[in-house]
């Protein structure tokens, strides 16, 4: 939402006039409103919302054929929840509504609630813009001074019924990455999701956090999200009830109440069109003004081959990695990614000591220097999330670190490590110096970065920032790293590990979207429950939405593949995904862990099939350079 919007909001909920209209009242454009018995019509020349007038109740959503777009029952579509509690349950009282007219010329319709103890005034305001297809909405709230440094936990902006006309005619879409546990394939059938409840990793970090509906036998297509600059997250959750599917947004603008500050939501975005495509590309369109893509990034990365490597893989450490250098630069690799290489790895007690197991800070420069020599560039792993408990950092800087509601430190789910807070200006500056220092050490060329996601809270009440920046303000502290390595060297560069298109705004390219789980796919292709031609529907969908110029790196395996999932080996049809990946994308390998069976070194055979293919991509520029075509060519082999 724009700083204008916001000022009108401010403006409105200070006023203590009501204005209303008695009759069909064109206000700008095409944008009317008609109050009509019970009901209050909100609309432009392609769309029309009902309100029950004395409640304030969103009741239907129609386009210009009269179609209804969203099925809806009795219950209030948006809340907040402060201290576990949903405002909304508590039947507060519609005091009254208007409209106003925005900077921009799009209109505004507000609904006023109070609760009957006067704790709190909402607000929820539906937003129009002339002869657009698109609904807009958000809710605002203002805390009587009683409920001063109580805590917001979440707003909620839901759509009781997903569903236009009949079940069984429609799909539904939800791009992104994919997880086995909230898998869900393109054109899944609607019917198929009645049952279920599935909620999605958060966004704009891990997702698209974007939801179609698709309509075939009509060809209409209806699609929302929330229009986010990415300083806050959110989860979309699908929930069937046996007879349809509801849509949820849980926007996690977590923060303590400030006596008379207004506190809004994220505006959700609700699109029609003919087509999934279109509602992508509009998609696509909010994340280029709300997230624009990082400029500052070098031409040498679109050429990348990446060979990822666990230093203990090697028999000598860093020395037996530096001996095989040559073998993997004639392969065609030539950006070498080194996982941590430091005391307590994913978990660090101290960045600035390397492992003895893998060899001395000497032996490190040495491997470095030798693979610039021959033309390869040098990533190494980068944590952000957090320290290990036992490490010096902890006692040194404890204002580094997140506290719960008791003042306790709090702990990384996945790595038990102590969580970091990315707003705390004394941290950022810590990472700032210890970028410089493995720059200057060893003149490396960037850092991939690890589970950069966004996390919780933090409830500190000393901090000046919302509870929730500390969670999602891992772009902000990879901005500054970025900038601190590119002002000394400014081919640097950041490879994000997590997919989600706010980090195209601070880093160069990203993995894509969790290919550590292909081999989930692999196996239900094997069985076949799935093909490779949905799978190219899964990219098309995922490359409509992303940033234009966003540089993907794709993997078929990677360290988790094996860590959290399972890997089953270098069949044909696994090195076929390879391929697939390595011409479109920016290609990535893992070069093996001895804990797990498979590696490429198992079978000479393997690596001489990278080769080729590495040798293919060079050969033809248009694999890096050129126009990617995924919807042009249409084949009745499910397997092509």
């Amino acid at each position: 939402m724009c700083l204008k919007m916001k000022l009108i909001i401010l403006l409105v909920l200070s006023q203590t006039f009501i204005y209303t209209l008695s009759a069909r009242h064109k206000i700008v454009r095409d944008i009317y409103i008609v109050e009509k018995g019970d009901v209050i019509i909100f609309g432009n020349s392609k769309l029309s919302i009902e309100f029950t007038r004395l409640t304030g109740r969103w009741k239907a959503m129609k386009n210009e054929r009269k179609i209804a777009l969203l099925s809806f029952d009795a219950q209030q579509t948006m809340d907040v929840n402060i201290e576990g509690k949903n405002l909304m349950e508590q039947q507060p009282v519609l005091k009254k509504w208007f409209h106003s007219i925005n900077a921009n010329q799009s209109v505004s319709l507000h609904f006023i609630f109070e609760s009957a103890d006067n704790r709190f005034r909402l607000m929820h305001t539906y937003i129009l813009y002339s002869g657009e297809k698109t609904l807009e909405r958000l809710m605002s709230f203002v805390p009587a001074e009683i409920l001063t440094n109580e805590r917001v936990m979440k707003f909620s902006l839901t759509i009781p019924s997903l569903l236009i006309g009949v079940g069984s005619d429609c799909v539904v879409d939800v791009p992104g990455p994919f997880w086995p546990s909230t898998f869900t394939a393109p054109d899944t059938p609607y019917d198929s999701l009645i049952n279920r409840e599935i909620t999605y990793h958060s966004t704009p970090d891990a997702g698209f956090g974007l939801v179609s509906i698709t309509n075939k036998k009509i060809n209409l297509t209806i699609s929302s999200w929330l229009k986010s600059s990415g300083d806050a997250s959110y989860n979309t959750t699908l929930s069937g009830n046996g007879t349809a599917v509801s849509l949820a947004f849980d926007n996690n603008k977590a923060a303590y109440l400030r006596k008379g500050k207004t506190f809004s939501s994220d505006t959700q975005q609700i699109v029609y069109s003919g087509s999934i495509k279109k509602n992508l590309n509009a998609y696509q369109s909010m994340i280029n003004v709300k997230m624009p893509i990082q400029r500052k990034t070098p031409a040498w990365t679109k050429e990348a081959v990446i060979l990822e490597v666990l230093p203990e893989y090697f028999t000598e450490g860093f020395k037996g990695l530096e001996k095989k250098l040559p073998v993997y630069k004639e392969i065609g690799f030539n950006t070498i990614y080194l996982m941590p290489h430091w005391l307590g790895g994913y978990s660090p007690i101290d960045l600035y000591t390397v492992d003895p197991r893998y060899g001395t800070k000497s032996d490190l420069q040495d491997l470095v220097r030798s693979a610039h020599a021959l033309g390869m560039r040098v990533l190494f792993d980068m944590v952000i999330h957090g320290f290990n408990k036992t490490s010096p950092v902890v006692t040194q800087y404890p204002d580094f670190f997140y506290r719960d509601i008791n003042d306790t430190m709090m702990i990384h789910p996945a790595w038990g490590s102590v969580m970091t807070d990315f707003m705390n200006p004394a941290y950022r500056k810590y990472m700032e110096e210890y970028v410089k220092y493995d720059l200057h050490t060893y003149d490396i060329d960037g850092y991939r970065v690890d589970a950069a996601s966004y996390k919780g809270p933090n409830w500190r009440k000393d901090i000046s920032y919302p509870a929730y920046s500390s969670g999602s303000g891992s772009p902000l502290l990879m901005q500054d790293m970025l900038q601190a390595m590119q002002s000394e060297k400014p081919e640097s560069v950041l490879l994000n590990e997590v997919f989600g298109p706010v980090f195209y705004t601070v880093s160069n390219f990203s993995h894509d979207n969790q290919t550590e789980a292909m081999s989930f796919l692999i196996k239900k292709i094997e069985i076949g429950n799935y093909h490779i031609d949905i799978y190219k529907k899964h990219i098309s969908n995922v490359y409509h939405l992303l940033p234009r110029g966003a540089a993907r790196v794709f993997f078929t395996r990677n360290h988790d593949t094996s860590w959290f999932y399972e890997f089953y080996g270098y069949s044909p049809l696994f090195m076929n995904i390879e391929a697939i990946h390595a011409l479109f994308g920016i290609p990535e390998v893992f070069a093996g862990d001895n804990n797990y069976k498979f590696n490429p070194d198992d079978d000479k055979k393997i690596f001489e099939q990278y080769r080729k293919l590495f040798s293919a991509r060079k050969e033809f520029p248009e694999f890096i350079n050129g126009e990617i075509i995924l919807d042009n060519i249409i084949s009745s082999n499910a397997d092509i």
